[in-house]
């Protein structure tokens, strides 16, 4: 006699409970089980009423998926129980230096020229600052007798 709905459910339901977690290993629940192999991971059900030749290459594709990532996060729990395989990140590989392009160049003589007219700019407003304290002092020395344009008053 098939299994009826609700007894195919309460399976699903003890599967789903017992899920892998690829990011804690696999259950250990004592020594003698970590010498056992791996659960199997619980896979998704090919759909019995649509043979696989009939479908598009990529929902084949599709179907298969669920298959290799089980066999994926199986293999990495073999290599975590062997030691082999970390949660830790890999560093970063330091890159070959390039050779400079025009562009680098175009870039370091934007911020050269950026320098050099911020340094001309406080140049100018000092020499201009000295040229307009010699005109007023020679202005106070010579008097009140000159008249400013040349106009005479």
């Amino acid at each position: 006699m098939p299994p009826t709905p609700q007894t195919v459910q309460l399976t699903g339901q003890k599967q789903s409970q017992q899920q892998y977690d690829p990011s804690k290993g696999p259950p250990v629940q004592n020594a003698a089980s970590l010498h056992t192999p791996p659960p199997q991971l619980p896979g998704r059900l090919q759909p019995a009423n649509v043979p696989m030749t009939s479908l598009p290459a990529a929902l084949q594709l599709s179907q298969q998926q669920p298959q290799i990532e089980n066999q994926i996060h199986q293999r990495i729990a073999e290599l975590r129980k062997e030691g082999l395989w970390s949660l830790r990140r890999l560093p970063k590989l330091q890159e070959a230096p390039r050779p400079k392009s025009h562009w680098d160049y175009l870039l370091e003589e934007m911020q050269w020229m950026a320098t050099d007219f911020a340094q001309e700019r406080k140049w100018k407003m000092a020499t201009a600052k000295k040229v307009l304290e010699k005109h007023w002092f020679w202005l106070r020395a010579v008097g009140p007798g000159i008249t400013l344009l040349g106009s005479k008053a």
